[in-house]
């Protein structure tokens, strides 16, 4: 143990101070010393540059002497401060681990609340993403060719006539190339991307750059490889290898996203984005609120304090919108974000959910109904109200799939308008989770049908599949509901829409709030692609299954094969032999896992996300592009309802509730 006289101690930091390391490399030994400064002006770029990392593991520590005393650091912090020291800028470094009193609560709550001032403000940020492999210089140079490609092929092909040549044509390495596995794949899915608050810290900075042990990889080498790796994957010479594949994430970046939706609102006259009417604390739920969704829609970011969720996501607003945001809760600015750090999760999602469904009116972002759909079946919280989302959810597969219906007209580019009126949302009692919303109920759940088998890797799952969806017309039929052969398919193809290119997010922000005939069912679907070729011909592959064996294409048939084995054996080979177009409706159909079909009391057919029940309540909320499903709660004799999600109702998409006799609008209390 080194003794105290040796042992690094921090003088206290006043306010608006921050610490700053500096290094000094003209010896052979790099000499680090700390010293305290005051930010100036919140917008004024300052004299130093900030770092980006992960901690690594913690358990690890190792010594490092600062202003001549010692202290100590994690792994990974260690590992980086060699190349920090040299990485070719002389200005000193923000770096948390040592620039913060990591012993001193109250300097650190301080200082995490200056943390989007000190990023936002920094020269540069360096994310560090680790030591480098000896394949370094070509790792970079496939990224950099990569990016070009990616580039050439959006100007010059569409997707589907992307080139066919191979990796070493188009300037690659060979897929035999261990660049791919051990450099490609390190960068793209490296661990420093998983970070939530390097969210922050990456959109906030003026510049950044990625620090890969001595070598330097430009943003918009990575930028442009997210960006076109749609068309990248589509080459053959990619799709066809398996190292390749798992190289690219084929899920966007959420960090990239995110930094270029920044940019765009620092570069633009905010009225691009955002109400030219709108107050000053609209203005800052609007981009909250966009944030949160957007967020929430990709990929699951790592941290371990649930209210870094919400905590995160402030430091993306300015200061004034942050004072503005304090103020409608009755917090003052010395106390505020202390008392939002302090809060239980409970209350913190509950105030800050509450705020933005409150100030967003749904008719300027259709985002207000994505925020509103990630509630429901998705919030399995105790004692927090249905609205509320889990937005520290663990399934992170569960968020997207389950909110189906917003994702789905996105991607088929048609607009859903159940309801044309304004939305009415008003928060009754906070601590009750309590919120008032205006809407026309018009049915309930008769009968929830069996899900899908959630896999098709085998014949015989094939024809479980087939089975579940002749049952599943069966019942239908028996139900009273009135479809053919055919709407049925498509109703089915069009709950199991789940692998489309989903629109960018930012085409949503201006809702025009105008009827659309485009809502039928059938055309809904071809504008977003052809399924009458997929459906015809898992038709006829169906048939031509049954005559072979002498099979009625009917359910009591199919159903009889479990009790032949011998016969059912034979029909799984012959099953097994799968053309495409039948084995990509199978696949597509995969999805209804999670989309349990349902029929009316009033003879309707419909979907919605997992949980729904028979005996649910469906309703159409004023200004709801779709219907939703509700269930009656239990609070104190009042009639209340909790939230289960959007659902899909044939013939209820598109106004047609206006036109219902005996429809009334009504106050609907959700809890």
């Amino acid at each position: 143990m080194e003794d105290d006289a040796q042992r690094f101690t921090y003088a206290p930091l006043q306010p608006g101070e921050i610490r700053l390391l500096y290094a000094d490399t003209s010896s052979p030994t790099t000499e680090w010393s700390l010293y305290t400064v005051q930010i100036r002006d919140e917008d004024a770029a300052e004299d130093f540059d900030a770092l980006s990392y992960t901690w690594g593991d913690q358990d690890e520590v190792f010594p490092f002497v600062c202003n001549g005393k010692m202290m100590h650091i994690h792994r990974n912090l260690h590992n980086a401060l060699p190349f920090l020291a040299r990485k070719g800028s002389t200005l000193p470094l923000w770096i948390d681990a040592i620039c913060i009193n990591q012993a001193d609560d109250t300097e650190k709550i301080q200082q995490i609340g200056q943390m989007s001032q000190i990023y936002r403000r920094a020269s540069t940020v360096w994310a560090w993403l680790g030591t480098a492999t000896e394949d370094s210089e070509e790792t970079i140079a496939t990224l950099r060719q990569l990016s070009v490609i990616g580039k050439q092929l959006n100007e010059i092909a569409p997707l589907w006539k992307a080139s066919t040549k191979g990796p070493e044509q188009l300037g690659l390495p060979p897929v035999t190339s261990s660049v791919w596995s051990h450099g490609v794949s390190f960068i793209l899915n490296n661990p420093w991307f998983d970070r939530l608050w390097v969210v922050q810290e990456a959109a906030l900075a003026n510049s950044i750059k990625l620090l890969w042990g001595r070598d330097i990889i430009p943003w918009d080498v990575l930028e442009n490889v997210d960006k076109y790796k749609g068309y990248l994957l589509a080459l053959p010479a990619c799709s066809n290898s398996e190292v390749i594949m798992q190289s690219i994430p084929s899920e966007p970046n959420g960090i990239v996203d995110i930094r270029g939706v920044m940019n765009d609102w620092n570069s633009r006259d905010s009225s691009d984005w955002f109400s030219e009417t709108s107050k000053f604390h609209t203005r800052a739920a609007e981009k909250l609120l966009y944030l949160v969704v957007k967020m929430m829609r990709g990929k699951k970011f790592e941290c371990s304090d649930p209210r870094d969720r919400i905590l995160a996501l402030l430091g993306f607003l300015k200061q004034y919108e942050v004072h503005i945001l304090l103020s409608i809760f009755r917090l003052t600015d010395t106390t505020g974000l202390d008392s939002l750090t302090t809060s239980t999760t409970t209350i913190l999602y509950t105030r800050i959910i509450a705020f933005l469904l409150g100030e967003v009116s749904n008719q300027k972002f259709k985002t207000w109904w994505n925020l509103l759909g990630f509630g429901g079946t998705l919030n399995e919280v105790p004692r927090r109200p249905s609205w509320v989302p889990d937005l520290h959810r663990e399934d992170e597969g569960d968020c997207s799939r389950t909110r189906l219906l917003s994702d789905f007209e996105e991607m088929s580019r048609a607009s859903y308008y159940a309801s044309p009126h304004a939305t009415s949302f008003a928060i009754s009692d906070i601590a009750r989770g309590e919120a008032h919303m205006l809407g026309t109920f018009f049915g309930m759940v008769a009968a929830v049908y069996p899900e899908l088998p959630e896999s098709c890797t085998s014949s015989a799952d094939f024809l479980d599949m087939i089975i579940w969806k002749f049952s599943l017309f069966n019942y239908i039929l028996d139900a009273g509901v009135q479809i053919d052969q055919r709407v049925y398919e498509l109703t089915l193809m069009a709950a199991a829409n789940d692998g489309l290119e989903k629109m960018d997010m930012k085409d949503d922000m201006k809702w025009d709030h105008k009827h659309d005939t485009r809502g039928d069912i059938e055309e809904v679907i071809r504008e977003a692609w052809e399924p009458e070729q997929l459906i015809s011909e898992s038709h006829d592959f169906v048939q031509g299954l049954c005559r072979q064996f002498s099979l009625e294409p009917n359910l009591s048939s199919l159903n009889s094969l479990r009790h032949n084995p011998r016969l059912y054996h034979r029909v799984c080979q012959a099953a097994s032999n799968l053309t495409q177009p039948v084995e990509e409706y199978m696949q597509r159909l995969l999805a209804l896992g999670r989309r349990p079909i349902f029929t009316t009391h009033n003879h309707r057919i419909g979907f919605s996300t997992r949980g729904v029940q028979q005996g649910d309540s469906l309703v159409i909320f004023a200004g709801a592009p779709t219907p939703h499903v509700i269930r009656r709660a239990v609070n104190m004799g009042k009639e209340t309802y909790a939230l289960i999600g959007e659902a899909y109702v044939n013939g209820m998409m598109n106004g047609e509730i206006e036109h219902m006799s005996g429809s009334e609008a009504e106050e609907v209390l959700l809890v």
